[in-house]
Order: structure tokens, then C-alpha cells, then sequence
């Protein structure tokens, strides 16, 4: 019998797996089994624990269907044979060699069946590893003082198992083990262990490497009711035993969690929530705080179907506004203007400005929320040496946090690209801060949907200008169609990219397009002086877009190339490779159950060792010194074309059509709709360095007019002229 049982549960951390293992097999502490679970792992990790199972027979492996990590931690107890178990992740460390026998003799010699020391946690993207442990108070029970030992009522914390030794024997008389949960699962493993053992020996010294800044946890339906029923079980151990810090807590980790969740919500999970009261008064003060009471649900729901029989209120056919009255679900429609109140605002706006100019510089805001959205660097560097305008950039955030980069990373790019940054975003209360508090004269907005409402084009056309030009040179018409009616039929003025562009814009919106005006995209301008034979042919670029939705532009084609074009980097290392993906690709991926969020990550840091893995904004400087286009994202058909070189278009067959200027481009490249269409344009293009194309692109990006990069002075023209500063 071992002395100690260390329990690894492992599903797809091929990237982890070695460094975690060495870290344990690696220990002065010998007297040891490792008991590595592998929960139906579909990358490399079973043949990675198959080769050190070989080198050490200390290490057993288990094999189960894909469970859950609960599933795999209690299996590794049943087939545990150790004195004592101890519990580490497969994507993180043990910091020293010594932690085993340090928790195993201190636990022995303070005769205790619960003996642990002190989290840290370290960054993914330094070398070397500094563990770090600023914490703030909500998690002050990571770290102990001094070796002693502690009574759970003195302590009462929640998180932080696995830097902890249990006894086995202990754990099986009490029947403790992983509730069945795919969030908040260790939390009621943890605080039921320390309430059965009443007392622990805390050691003043760092026993655990906790792996941070690697993956990303999206809340679906099924772990926000996970992350409720964990929370719950522990509610009920504090009541039941009168542990009043454990149970704030708690409350604590639901307020932390709350906007990663939120939008994960159903009538089960608040029906949980709800149930909860009981235990704290302060879930009451968290429901009502977020409006998130049952009753008020099931009586919005029945709202909801009244008022589909009986209703006043205004609606949205044919990108018209209307005032409808319904009648036993029959549906009376009165047309409304949708935008006479704004071109009323402008009126008074621009009047406004005509004066202000001759007193002082206008300010311009480019109202900005993402990073590989940034098309505006050349309009803004250009108004920066203007005489009559001040540009800024106001950061805000969208309203749908699921899947994004954090706001300190927002902030941290647009700085490295403008000299001024002003914060639009409260990280406290998660608003957009008011947009009349800049004193805006002009607002450039980066994107139509997610707004906030003290930050929207209807809000801001009081007191400014608004204007808007696409992030992307393909926004489908139904795109324009879904957002019309409450952005772009709003807005001062919407820059175009062509003539076809306003003409189809047109067609579909049935609308005069008086406020639609065609001057370029300021995107193209750094195509100015552009001469490809001053640039080098080194880059590789695979380009995935993420509609992968049923009910989206279904452009996506990661499905039948996404694993075979990685591979076939690899296996052409000659190749300077760069991954740009969509930034909502991860997301997508995850959502539509094409990849678990491991995998996901695996992919992702795949293509980081085999070349450079691209996310951000400022990415024409790869454009230009790049060799081909691998790509499924209908925009870069016509940002890639001034290159000159050639572009793999990926088709979907379920795919939007595109705008007019793309279908043209398309006419240029070379289209590939299944893997051998693929393979044999790779080796056409790349390998036999054939692009046989090249002299069609030539001459439909004469067509297009795309030697004429002269949008941003356009607009600033356009923009002096409508202020009267032209005339």
C-alpha cells in the first residue's frame, strides 16, 4: 500500500499533461501512486500517459467515456489504494519537489486527517513560471500565516482543494466525494470534508501551481444551473451548521460570477436561485438587485402571451416603424417614421457646429468595443493633423461579455494605436459610462449592435453627428436589414464602399438612402503607396470566419477544413504560417458543439507552435508581406485584393450572398468547396508556386477602382463641407 495517492483527472491537455506530470513523478516523496484518469481524451493525451506509465510504475491509468471531471475524481478514490489522496489538475503544477513529503510527514506527525498549504497561481504566457499570490479578500483563506492547526470554524473557506492531503479511509467513511456538476463541483467536496474533519493543519508554505490565462469558460444553461446547485449544497452546510462567513461567501462567488452567467438564465436556474433565499438574506438582496425574481419571470412570460392577443406598442415591418394595435392576435399597423426625430436633431446639431467651429476644434469620438474591429487608424491619424478637429477614442465594452478579452486588454491595444484614450466603460457597475459626459461633436461608432443605451445612435444624435462605416467591406444585406431600424436608418451619415453597395442597400431596404453616401472604405487607404515589390512573399495566412449558427451568414467552413488545413502546416514547415480566426470563432466552436473548450484551446495553441497566432485589429502589414489567403471571411475578399496575390476562398454552400463588389473579387480567386478542391490549390498555388489568376485580379481591381485610396480625406471633406467649413 502507497502512502499517498495522488488522483490526476485528464481530458485533452496534451499541451499541460507532461510538464503536470513531472512536476508530481518528480517529487523527493516517492512512496507514492499516481492514478491519471482519462476521461475519454480525443487528443494525444493517452499516448503521453502510456509513455510515462511505461518509465514509472507508479503511474496507473484509467480509462472512462468522456463523464465529467467529478465522474473521473471519484473513480480515482474507489481504485485508490494510498494511506493518504491528494488531488492536482492536468493543466497545473506542483511548484516544488518536496510539497508531497512535506503535507504527508506534517500530516502524520499532527496526527490529522486533513493537512494543506498555501494556493498560487502563475501566468500561462511568462517564462519562467512566477507564482504569484496577490489576492484579494474574497479569497484570503488561500494563504495561512504560520503552521498550526485550525478549526473549519475559524476558517471557513471554500476554495482551494487540491492543495490539500486527505485521508482516505476518512473520505470513504463519510461518504464525501464529487457532486456530479460541470461547475462549482470541488467547492461542496471541500467544505464537506473540512466540516466531517472539524480541523485541519494549515501550513505557512505554497503547495499548489494553479495554470492561469490558458483557456476561456463560456456559461451555457447546464453549468449556470451546475454553478447554482454547487452553490446551493453549500448554503445548506452553513445554515445547517451556523456558519454565517461560510455562507456570505458563497454569495460572494454568485456576485463573481454573475456576468459570465447571466445571460444563461432560464426559468429552472431562477427557480434554483430563487429557492436560495432561505439560506441568506443576502440572495434576496442579489435577486432583487439584478431583477431576477421567479414570479416576475413566470409573470413576464404570461405578459408575453397576453400580449401577443392584446397589445398598443410600436413594431418593425419592412425596416418601417409602426404603431400596432392587436386584437385577439389580428394586428392593426399605423406607419411611423423611424428617423424623422434624429434628422430633426441633426438639423439643430449642425447649426450648432457652423458656430463652434469658428470658437474651437470639434471633437471626434470613435466609439470603439473590440480590437480586431479597428478600422479607423488612417481617419484618425489623418483628422490628428487637421486644424479643425480633435480626435479621440472613447473604450467601451459590449453588453454581452460572453467570450471576450477583458476591457483591461481593450484599453491596453487602442492606447498602443492612438494617443487619446478616454475610459467609456464602469468595470464596477459594467455600464457604459454616459456618452454626453465626452462632449462628443461627432461620433464615429465601430459597430451597430450590443450598445449600451446612454451610448446608442439614437441617444447620441441629440447633442451629434453620427456616422458609420462597416468594419467589414461585406455586411450582407440582411445583416444591414436585422440592425436597420434602430442603427443605420438613424445615423447622420452611412459610408459605403461602392455605388453597388447603396444601389443593393437600396433595393432591399426599400428606402430612399438619404443618408447613405459612397466614399471608399478608410480600411483601403493603406494601400496607398502600396508596391508589392517592395514587400516580402513570406506569409501564410488561414483566415476562419465563425457564422457556423443555423440562422447566420453561414460563411463558416471550419467544419471540413479546419483540422485538415493545420495539419497540412505542419507538414510544410517551409511556410511562415499565421492563424487569424474571427475573434467570435472560439465562441462559435464551443456554442455549436463542434469542440469542447478544451480542444478549442489544444487547436488554438496548435497553431501558436507551428507560427503566429494573430487576433488583433492592425493586421494589413500582414497582408502586404504575405504570400496567399486562406479564407472563408467574405470582408477580406476585398481588403486582400490591392495585393495582388492569390486568396483559397473556402465556400459554404448554405452561404449569404455577398455584397456586390465581393461577388466580383470572388470571380478572382480560387474557390474550394470541398478537402480535395483544397488540396489541390494548396499544391497548385504554394508548392508549385502557380498562381495562374493573377493578371483577372489585376484587372477587376481596376474595375472596382481600388487604385483610388483616398477615402479618409473624403470623408473629412464631407464632413467640413456639412459644417459649413468648405463653402
Amino acid at each position: 500500500m502507497s502512502k499517498v495517492s495522488v488522483i490526476i483527472p485528464i481530458y485533452n491537455v496534451e499541451k499541460y499533461l507532461e510538464e503536470c506530470l513531472d512536476s508530481v513523478v518528480n517529487q523527493t516523496f516517492k512512496d507514492i501512486e499516481i492514478i491519471c484518469v482519462n476521461d475519454g481524451s480525443t487528443d494525444n493525451s493517452l499516448q503521453i500517459l502510456e509513455e510515462y506509465a511505461l518509465k514509472d510504475n507508479r503511474i496507473y491509468i484509467i480509462n472512462q467515456k468522456n463523464r465529467g471531471v467529478s465522474v473521473a475524481r471519484n473513480n480515482g478514490i474507489k481504485k485508490a489504494h494510498g494511506e493518504y489522496i491528494c488531488f492536482i489538475d492536468p493543466d497545473d503544477i506542483y511548484p516544488t519537489d518536496d510539497i508531497l513529503e512535506v503535507l504527508y510527514n506534517t500530516a502524520i506527525n499532527n496526527k490529522v486527517l486533513i493537512c494543506g498549504g498555501e494556493f498560487s497561481d502563475f501566468s500561462n504566457n511568462e517564462k519562467p513560471y512566477v507564482l504569484k499570490q496577490n489576492f484579494d479578500s474574497s479569497v484570503k483563506g488561500y494563504i495561512f500565516s504560520k503552521d498550526e492547526l485550525i478549526q473549519y470554524k475559524d476558517y471557513q473557506f471554500d476554495y482551494g482543494f487540491t492543495r490539500f492531503l486527505y485521508h482516505k479511509a476518512f473520505l470513504l467513511k463519510n461518504n464525501i466525494k464529487f457532486p456530479k456538476l460541470m461547475q462549482f463541483e470541488d467547492p461542496p467536496f471541500f467544505v464537506k470534508a473540512m466540516l466531517c474533519a472539524r480541523e485541519f493543519y494549515g501550513i505557512h508554505k505554497i503547495t499548489y501551481g494553479y495554470r492561469c490565462n490558458h483557456k476561456i469558460t463560456i456559461f451555457d444553461k447546464k453549468r449556470t444551473l451546475d454553478l447554482l446547485k454547487g452553490a446551493k449544497e453549500n448554503l445548506k452546510y452553513a445554515k445547517k451548521y451556523k456558519y454565517n462567513q461560510l455562507s456570505d461567501t458563497t454569495c460572494i462567488r454568485l456576485e463573481q460570477f454573475y456576468n459570465s452567467y447571466k445571460d444563461s438564465l432560464d426559468w429552472k436556474c431562477l427557480w434554483l436561485l430563487n429557492t436560495m433565499q432561505k439560506y441568506n438574506s443576502k440572495i434576496e438582496d442579489f435577486i432583487i438587485k439584478n431583477n431576477l425574481m421567479f414570479k416576475d419571470y413566470i409573470f413576464n412570460e404570461i405578459f408575453k402571451i397576453l400580449q401577443k392577443l392584446f397589445s398598443i406598442r410600436k413594431e418593425y415591418s419592412n425596416n418601417k416603424k409602426h404603431n400596432v394595435i392587436t386584437i385577439l392576435g389580428i394586428k392593426i399597423k399605423f406607419k411611423k417614421s423611424s428617423n424623422k426625430k434624429s434628422q430633426k436633431n441633426y438639423k439643430k446639431v449642425l447649426k450648432n457646429l457652423e458656430k463652434e467651429v469658428k470658437l474651437r476644434n470639434l471633437r471626434v469620438c470613435f466609439l470603439v468595443n473590440e480590437t480586431a474591429k479597428w478600422n479607423a487608424q488612417s481617419l484618425y491619424d489623418e483628422m490628428k493633423k487637421s486644424d479643425i478637429f480633435e480626435p479621440f477614442v472613447i473604450v467601451t465594452n459590449l453588453q454581452n461579455l460572453t467570450g471576450r478579452p477583458s476591457y483591461s486588454h481593450l484599453l491596453e491595444f487602442y492606447k498602443s494605436c492612438v494617443d487619446n484614450v478616454q475610459i467609456g466603460w464602469d468595470e464596477n457597475t459594467k455600464q457604459g459610462i454616459d456618452l454626453k459626459m465626452f462632449r462628443p461633436d461627432i461620433v464615429f461608432y465601430q459597430q451597430p449592435w450590443d450598445l449600451y443605451d446612454n451610448q446608442n445612435v439614437e441617444y447620441a444624435s441629440n447633442f451629434a453627428l453620427t456616422c458609420h462605416f462597416s468594419y467589414a467591406m461585406s455586411d450582407a444585406a440582411s445583416c444591414i436589414e436585422a440592425h436597420y431600424h434602430d442603427f443605420y436608418s438613424i445615423l447622420y451619415k452611412y459610408f459605403v464602399f461602392s455605388d453597388a453597395e447603396k444601389e443593393e442597400y437600396k433595393n432591399k431596404m426599400k428606402d430612399n438612402c438619404k443618408n447613405v453616401l459612397v466614399l471608399g472604405h478608410p480600411k483601403l487607404d493603406v494601400y496607398k503607396d502600396y508596391d508589392e515589390h517592395k514587400y516580402e512573399n513570406k506569409y501564410v495566412i488561414y483566415a476562419p470566419h465563425h457564422s457556423l449558427e443555423e440562422d447566420s451568414l453561414n460563411y463558416a467552413t471550419f467544419m471540413w477544413n479546419g483540422e485538415y488545413i493545420l495539419n497540412w502546416a505542419k507538414q510544410h514547415p517551409e511556410f511562415d504560417w499565421v492563424f487569424k480566426p474571427h475573434p467570435r470563432l472560439k465562441q462559435a466552436l464551443i456554442f455549436n458543439s463542434i469542440m469542447s473548450e478544451e480542444e478549442v484551446e489544444n487547436y488554438y495553441s496548435e497553431w501558436a507552435k507551428i507560427g503566429l497566432y494573430y487576433n488583433d485589429g492592425n493586421y494589413f502589414d500582414l497582408f502586404k508581406n504575405s504570400k496567399c489567403l486562406i479564407t472563408d471571411c467574405g470582408s477580406f475578399l476585398i481588403e486582400y485584393l490591392p495585393t495582388c496575390k492569390p486568396v483559397i476562398h473556402l465556400r459554404n454552400p448554405k452561404g449569404i450572398d455577398y455584397i456586390p463588389s465581393c461577388r466580383i473579387a470572388m470571380e478572382a480567386y480560387y474557390k474550394a468547396w470541398n478537402v480535395d478542391e483544397l488540396n489541390k490549390y494548396l499544391d497548385e498555388i504554394l508548392i508549385k508556386n502557380n498562381d495562374y489568376m493573377k493578371n483577372v485580379r489585376i484587372e477587376i481591381q481596376k474595375n472596382l477602382k481600388l487604385q483610388d485610396f483616398n477615402s479618409t480625406k473624403k470623408i473629412i471633406n464631407f464632413l467640413k463641407e456639412s459644417i459649413g467649413k468648405n463653402k
